[in-house]
């Protein structure tokens, strides 16, 4: 971080002094997400070119929901160094933190996790031997090329899994329902543990008490928030799990962080550590924003101007 900073901000033009950080998500945000995008790779790999370039600069981070595979995909599809990795890294919604190559913190597993993954990628073989309209993981990309969005992927992570489930029609939206409730919930109410977040088209498989992108400060070290001085927050995402990292940076802002690191207190109680907090949202309202993005790409280059205008 600089310890001068000229920005600025989305709406009425002002100038924020002092040292700024960017914490965002990937997928949605500033790079279209593979999934739901219909755009061609080769495209989606110049969005990824372009975020990779900022891993450099030690005021730009990524809290991601990808797990660290997902994540080191994502950068060889684009022809770049799977070991790449920005000044921070969140992974995982947060449950696993890197500072460069430095792994910060990994959350212990919760047991019914791992059981519920595994009994649910068992249920997804059984239906995928009977059913040709359930993808593989690795199939995926290709079937989206030929435009069948339709499919079940699973994703394990140390953390939480995800299931997600395209559908074109009533029908197969009929069979996730049913996959939910036949399936899944009974292996929950087994395991005391795990918790389940439920999407139109995805299941998450939380461990119990875990906030997705919440309490991840608690576990960085002081210089990743500005060698000692409060940095401008700006953050960004796309998603439900993003306004849950919006609402937690603003309560900490309001309230300070009390955590103690070998005993020693990090942050006064109610001493915010950030001399201002900033939340964008892109493409769709989210709760706890100051603004909205109407595209990717309009995110994307506002955060390259954000931190060219920041430069030393």
């Amino acid at each position: 971080m600089t310890s001068q900073s000229h920005v600025q901000a989305l709406g009425p033009q002002e100038v924020l002094e002092g040292p700024l950080f960017i914490l965002s998500d990937i997928d949605g945000t500033l790079v279209p997400h593979p999934y739901f995008s219909g755009m061609a790779s080769s495209q989606r790999a110049r969005y990824v070119e372009r975020v990779a370039s900022l891993f450099s600069d030690e005021r730009f981070g990524l809290l991601t929901g990808r797990g660290l595979t997902s994540f080191e995909r994502l950068l060889s599809d684009a022809n770049l160094s799977r070991a790449l990795r920005p000044h921070f890294l969140g992974l995982e919604f947060g449950a696993h933190l890197y500072a460069g190559q430095a792994n910060l913190f990994q959350s212990p597993v919760a047991s019914g996790v791992h059981a519920v993954l595994n009994a649910i990628g068992e249920a997804f073989g059984q239906m995928a031997l009977k059913n040709p309209n359930l993808a593989p993981k690795d199939d995926l990309l290709t079937r989206m090329a030929q435009g069948r969005m339709e499919g079940f992927v699973l994703e394990p992570k140390a953390l939480i899994g995800q299931v997600e489930w395209f559908y074109p029609d009533a029908l197969t939206q009929e069979a996730f329902g049913h996959f939910l409730s036949e399936v899944v919930n009974p292996l929950v109410l087994n395991q005391p543990d795990v918790a389940l977040q439920v999407f139109p088209s995805r299941i998450d498989v939380l461990q119990r008490g875990f906030v997705p992108k919440a309490g991840f400060l608690e576990r960085l070290p002081s210089p990743l928030l500005g060698n000692g001085l409060a940095p401008h927050v700006i953050a960004l995402g796309d998603e439900l799990y993003d306004s849950y990292m919006f609402r937690y940076l603003r309560e900490v802002h309001a309230q300070g962080l009390s955590e103690t690191t070998a005993g020693v207190p990090r942050k006064s109680p109610g001493k915010s550590p950030f001399a201002s907090v900033r939340c964008y949202s892109v493409g769709r309202e989210l709760a706890f924003t100051d603004g909205r993005f109407a595209s990717i790409e309009e995110a994307l280059t506002q955060v390259e101007t954000w931190l060219d205008a920041d430069a030393p």
